[in-house]
């Protein structure tokens, strides 16, 4: 099972999101897509990956520590 740390951020997102722990792990497992993030440093990216429920779900992550999870979002919600 994927190690995953989540930021105090991630945690708020998650649950107003309806995203668990789970969702995380199956999207990193499973990412088809990345890009980078919007974090004016530039040391962030977004993978995207398919959950088992069949929806891609936009994690965001650092550069360099791709487990240290900084939030989550549904894909749709784009």
């Amino acid at each position: 099972m994927l190690r995953i740390t989540l930021s105090r951020h991630a945690k708020l997102q998650m649950r107003r999101r309806v995203i668990t722990a789970q969702d995380i792990r199956a999207a990193l497992t499973n990412q088809h897509t990345t890009y980078p993030g919007t974090n004016p440093k530039g040391d962030t990216v977004v993978v995207v990956g398919t959950c088992s429920d069949g929806r891609d779900l936009c994690v965001v992550v650092p550069s360099e520590e791709r487990t240290f999870v900084v939030t989550a979002y549904w894909k749709e919600e784009t």
